[in-house]
């Protein structure tokens, strides 16, 4: 969407309606991994200079919408080879700005799928084995001695 010579991409949030202004990116990251159902979830997470987060699907709309925003002059290298907006090279690879990587796509889902895991596991974990010191018992549910 164009709103006052302004970029924007609008998404319905628990919160309300977001707008991110695409000319004011900071950050592009890409994050996809494989679902209990079987498919894959593929998005993209954006913030910009305003401080608004946004997680969208990555599609053909948001695929294009982004390779324009970040092909404006505020992107381009700098006098030192940085941008002004980081992007990971995940979300590079996607965006086609530059070549796919030579991991295969499995392993991008597989590792996403990992991370996942891995944030959900270790807090319960932790948690389990708070639980039991405070109630006497060993790891494995004995009381103690």
């Amino acid at each position: 969407m164009v709103l006052d010579d302004r970029h924007l991409v609008s998404a319905r949030t628990l919160t309300g309606v977001r707008r991110l202004d695409l000319d004011g990116l900071v950050s592009v990251r890409r994050f996809e991994t494989i679902q209990r159902t079987g498919g894959y979830l593929d998005e993209f997470h954006l913030h910009d200079r305003h401080g608004i987060r946004l997680t969208v699907d990555n599609g053909p709309a948001i695929n294009a919408a982004l390779r324009r925003a970040l092909q404006t002059p505020d992107v381009s290298p700098g006098p030192n080879g940085l941008t002004t907006v980081r992007i990971t090279r995940h979300a590079r690879t996607a965006l086609g700005i530059t070549p796919r990587s030579r991991i295969p796509r499995a392993m991008h889902r597989l590792w996403g799928l990992w991370m996942m895991m891995a944030t959900m596991g270790i807090p319960a974990l932790l948690s389990y084995l708070t639980a039991s010191v405070l109630a006497g018992t060993d790891i494995l549910g004995r009381p103690g001695h």
